[in-house]
């Protein structure tokens, strides 16, 4: 999908890249996995409350707005999320993970 999509593999990429860049190197392992089980988490429920969202405004609004306001929608959270990139900070290093 990711390669049919353009996007949507940077996307997640970004996303561990950020991850890996603010775990320390000995959690990494269970950070990487709970980003992927909170990512297979909301991937889940954002199909399932999408949906329900567009039978709603679809009934309301017809097919073409409703789409076009879920892609806002979409959009929308996700510019919110740039909102919580400044508190996001690099782990301390130690001299031992240094390799010093």
């Amino acid at each position: 999908m990711s390669a049919a999509v353009p996007g949507v593999g940077s996307g997640a990429a970004g996303q561990v890249h950020l991850a890996a860049r603010i775990c320390r190197p000995k959690a990494a392992g269970t950070v990487f996995a709970l980003l992927m089980a909170v990512s297979n988490l909301a991937i889940l429920t954002s199909t399932w409350l999408g949906s329900i969202w567009y039978d709603q405004l679809d009934a309301l609004w017809g097919h073409r707005a409703a789409f076009n306001a879920l892609v806002a929608m979409g959009a929308g959270f996700t510019a919110g999320c740039w909102l919580l990139a400044p508190w996001l900070r690099p782990a301390a290093r130690t001299d031992s993970e240094r390799g010093a």
